[in-house]
């Protein structure tokens, strides 16, 4: 199996790394900040429950889709927080590994729009993180609250390259403009 497949199977299960298990790495990094993901396999990783708040995996145009669920509440924080740190990862060593920066599609449908301020901060510190490693960002769906939400991000973390989409047509359409 090719190393990329091998990330986007294991970006695309439904077995994902906790916090427990990404502070362990530390030790694989080396002289090197950025964990290679891609080595990286399901073997030994546990179900998380209950259902984290996000989601992350490739499309099968390449594009990077992060599906957010459910509400981002301080109860959630930490599992949040750490799947925040996970996605930084694979979003540099993405970038790193095509030698461009990468589009990234998020899908609001599923997120009800509760959320607290501490988890709107992390969300404007991935936005900031990510902004050298990323070419364009798209979001769909979502309530007007969702969207309002996602326009404050944008403006916090000053990213020019995040827009807002009713639909993923639209979405896609400007991301691959």
């Amino acid at each position: 199996m090719l190393a990329t497949q091998k990330l986007e199977t294991w970006l695309s299960g439904r077995k994902r790394l906790t916090a427990n298990e990404v502070g362990p790495l530390n030790g694989l990094m080396g002289s090197n900040p950025i964990v290679s993901a891609i080595s990286l396999t399901t073997e030994n990783m546990e179900e998380t429950t209950p259902r984290l708040p996000i989601k992350i995996h490739i499309d099968a145009d390449s594009i990077l889709r992060i599906t957010f669920w459910g509400d981002l509440l301080k109860e959630n924080e930490e599992s949040f927080a750490s799947e925040l740190e996970l996605g930084k990862m694979v979003i540099a060593k993405l970038s790193i590994k095509q030698g461009k920066r990468i589009k990234i599609i998020l899908d609001m449908r599923e997120f009800t729009g509760a959320y607290s301020a501490e988890c709107l901060q992390l969300l404007t510190k991935f936005a900031q993180a990510n902004a050298p490693y990323v070419a364009k960002t798209a979001s769909f769906g979502g309530s007007e609250k969702v969207k309002t939400a996602g326009e404050v991000i944008t403006a916090l973390a000053q990213r020019e390259n995040i827009k807002i989409f009713s639909t993923e047509a639209e979405a896609r359409s400007w991301l691959n403009a």
